[in-house]
């Protein structure tokens, strides 16, 4: 996601991190199509043909060359105000792995969990009201293969429009408010999305749940990036933080099971429709409430204009000594009639 917005100029920056984020709704929607295809093979199949397009996919990430608009942005920037760099820039983008999450979690661990936390509620929200939907419409409102089908394919389908909606809308509005008023609109469609006996009536509802579900992670990409403390820890940070909350949500359709199946309907079976409502809605709670809380002045909105190989900020013991260090060597070169360009590690 990083090299993607960062290869894109700015004021596309949303619409594009909208669209990249629904990667998962358009998997999901391809795979809902084979699925209802190769029905009859069993669902193992489904699994053995999406192996293999590993394959593809490996190869086309072979061959892409690496293009980004912002770096050469930034180069005739350095080019036209001089060097704005001394010996002291160790970089920091080509650090090991390890070394930048140990930074991240020793001098940026706020950060770091709220970053857990934000991921973990937009991931729980997407796995809580699409892991057990499918089965939730056969098992229990007893649609057959194909109106399954119709059903999840419509919601996939708004969730890929309320992603770049929810994106281009983060160009006119915050996109914090953006994302925590989407995701206060997914409240009004639950009881559309599982109470009904219809299936177009569950497709409508789910279709605007997922249209206000994409339009909040849509966001996701590009707060990710503002909240990361430096640029070449980028991996380390959003990736680090995104698949733990994957990890966190990766319980909320185990949560469903069970609940449905400890408190069954009057005829016996699991009642998915009320443990999904009830789960959905204590995450949409906390979702809201991350996202109200977010530190908008420790946003990093000017990420990509930073230079990811600069040196990692010191400690404040460190910069004490780089600052004496740096007084004194202008001292000397003033005493030599000269001036000497010594960069702001600071900002």
């Amino acid at each position: 996601m990083a090299t993607v917005l960062e290869a894109v100029p700015e004021k596309s920056r949303g619409v594009v991190a909208g669209f990249t984020q629904q990667g998962f709704s358009s998997g999901y929607l391809f795979a809902s199509g084979l699925h209802l295809a190769m029905n009859s093979y069993g669902w193992r199949s489904l699994f053995w043909l999406c192996a293999g397009l590993t394959v593809p996919i490996a190869i086309l990430h072979a061959v892409t060359p690496y293009y980004s608009v912002a770096s050469p942005a930034t180069q005739d920037e350095e080019h036209a105000n001089g060097p704005v760099q001394d010996a002291r820039a160790a970089v920091g983008g080509n650090l090991p792995f390890h070394k930048k999450l140990a930074y991240v979690l020793r001098y940026h661990y706020k950060a770091f969990i709220y970053a857990c936390c934000l991921t973990s509620c937009l991931a729980t929200m997407g796995h809580g009201t699409m892991d057990l939907y499918p089965t939730f419409l056969v098992s229990q409102r007893k649609l057959n293969i194909l109106q399954e089908t119709w059903v999840t394919c419509i919601l996939q389908i708004g969730g890929i429009l309320g992603g770049v909606v929810g994106g281009f809308l983060s160009h006119k509005v915050s996109a914090k408010w953006v994302a925590a008023i989407a995701g206060l609109l997914i409240a009004p469609w639950l009881p559309l999305w599982t109470l009904p006996t219809r299936w177009g009536l569950l497709a409508l509802g789910a279709f605007f749940l997922q249209f206000f579900y994409g339009a909040a992670i849509g966001n996701l990409g590009n707060l990710l990036q503002q909240l990361c403390p430096h640029p070449g820890i980028r991996a380390a940070f959003t990736g680090v933080a995104y698949n733990i909350g994957n990890a966190v949500s990766s319980i909320a359709p185990t949560i469903e099971t069970s609940l449905g199946e400890r408190f069954p309907t009057a005829d016996g079976s699991p009642d998915y429709a009320k443990t999904q409502m009830i789960l959905v809605g204590i995450v949409i709670f906390c979702l809201v409430l991350t996202l109200t809380l977010m530190p908008l002045n420790s946003l990093n909105k000017s990420w990509d204009r930073e230079d990811p190989n600069a040196t990692v900020p010191a400690t404040h013991a460190e910069m004490e000594v780089i600052d004496k260090t740096d007084f004194k060597a202008q001292e000397a070169d003033a005493e030599r009639g000269g001036s000497t360009h010594v960069e702001d590690t600071k900002s």
